[in-house]
């Protein structure tokens, strides 16, 4: 794998500013505007998706990220993508988590629905996609990120690329308020009777770990006082009164809810 020493100067002065620039996103539209930037010479895509969950019960986030038309995350949630979430996620566990490399039109189940949106014929033409992702073992949260593009311009030094500016790719997407943040549309389900925005959940999970407000807002870039805020919209959907007893219902929702099959 080729490592930064062995690029251009230029390309590493380019690669040393995508690098710094990730460092800052912490909105959705800068997440964009980083995507569409100089990383394209390095990762040359026109559709971006993370997708962030414990895929194991299959309760995952997705976020497309894209400058086509049409193609954004409520668009295209409902026509099949999640399954063809899961399924890339069932082949990248296959890969041993390792970077994976579709093109030719994978087979996918979204080339089987009646899907209309722009993704589509990126599974069924000569494009190309690459998934590659981290996994976390404390928590049984995953998170795995795709490139796509309609030609076959992802080929070998692509997928080193992506394997070196994963880590960046990583931090950026987690600091962005998104995820589903302003809606439930694609959130986690974390039980029968209450529904979480995958911020929510991603609070909840840091409460877990016995993190204070002040932590939280440090880790998350966000105000302990908007933690407290996140914090006070949560008890209400969980009708609680604490931290203790969100977390403590939320572990029996978690224990109580069936296997999901494949």
């Amino acid at each position: 794998m080729p490592a930064a020493s062995d690029l251009s100067s230029a390309d590493r002065e380019r690669f040393l500013r995508i690098v710094q620039e990730s460092l800052g996103i912490d909105r959705h539209f800068q997440l964009f505007l980083w995507l569409q930037g100089e990383i394209q010479r390095f990762l040359p895509h026109e559709v971006f998706v993370a997708m962030v969950g414990n895929f194991e019960t299959r309760d995952i986030a997705i976020d497309m990220v894209s400058a086509l038309p049409k193609v954004r995350t409520r668009n295209c949630i409902h026509c099949g993508f999640r399954s063809v979430a899961l399924e890339l996620y069932d082949l990248w566990k296959q890969n041993g988590y390792q970077l994976l490399s579709l093109s030719g039109g994978p087979g996918l189940s979204l080339t089987q629905a009646k899907c209309e949106c722009p993704v589509a014929p990126m599974f069924t033409t000569q494009g190309t996609i690459l998934a590659h992702g981290l996994r976390d073992g404390r928590t049984g949260t995953d998170a795995l990120y795709l490139l796509m593009h309609p030609q076959p311009v992802l080929g070998e030094r692509e997928q080193h690329m992506f394997a070196m500016l994963l880590p960046q790719i990583d931090f950026a997407c987690r600091r962005v308020v998104s995820l589903d943040d302003d809606s439930t549309a694609c959130a986690p389900h974390t039980g029968p009777n209450f529904e979480l925005s995958a911020r929510e959940h991603e609070i909840l999970d840091w409460v877990r770990m016995g993190k204070t407000n002040d932590e939280i807002g440090r880790i998350l870039n966000i105000s302990a006082f908007t933690v407290k805020n996140h914090l006070q919209r949560i008890y209400r959907k969980m009708d609680v009164l604490n931290r203790a007893q969100a977390i403590g219902k939320l572990e029996d929702a978690g224990r109580r809810r069936p296997s999901a099959g494949r």
